[in-house]
């Protein structure tokens, strides 16, 4: 049951905010700099079909005029990912983070408990298989632009 209010709640504070980045249907406004089909797309700029400019559904401003290139709906996709894996990889660097101070806290308040310091080396390994995650998802973005070509 706890999983399942955790799963809302991360999909109402999390994941749903992150979809506004790719709402506006003729343009976006790129929040990360990467190289993507042997272009730069820079942080700040906009870039749709065509040179208006560039307008939230809010109908907020994000451009006075866009940069217009074919390829801008994959690099606005490649965009939100970039922002997830960036939100993602700060979470789990700090959970991995606590995760090990938590074990390195088990260990030394042990004493001569066996059964603490093996629970403190454990949340250890859980802290650097986390950190390993946080990694794979900081690359993510780098396999899927190698993906797309």
């Amino acid at each position: 049951m706890m999983t399942k209010k955790f799963f809302l709640i991360s999909l109402l504070f999390f994941f749903f905010p992150l979809l506004s980045l790719a709402t506006t249907t003729n343009c976006c406004k790129i929040h990360t700099t990467f190289k993507y089909a042997g272009q730069i797309w820079e942080s700040g700029n906009c870039y749709g079909e065509t040179s208006t400019k560039c307008v939230a559904p809010d109908q907020k401003e994000l451009c006075p005029n866009t940069i217009v290139r074919e390829d801008w709906a994959v690099a606005c996709m490649l965009n939100v990912v970039y922002a997830i894996t960036d939100i993602a990889f700060g979470l789990l660097l700090a959970l991995g983070i606590l995760v090990g101070l938590g074990g390195g806290y088990y260990i030394l308040t042990a004493g001569s408990d066996p059964e603490k310091i093996n629970k403190g080396k454990d949340f250890i390994i859980y802290a650097i298989l986390g950190l390993l995650v946080a990694l794979f998802a900081k690359a993510i973005p780098s396999i899927v632009i190698r993906l797309l070509g």
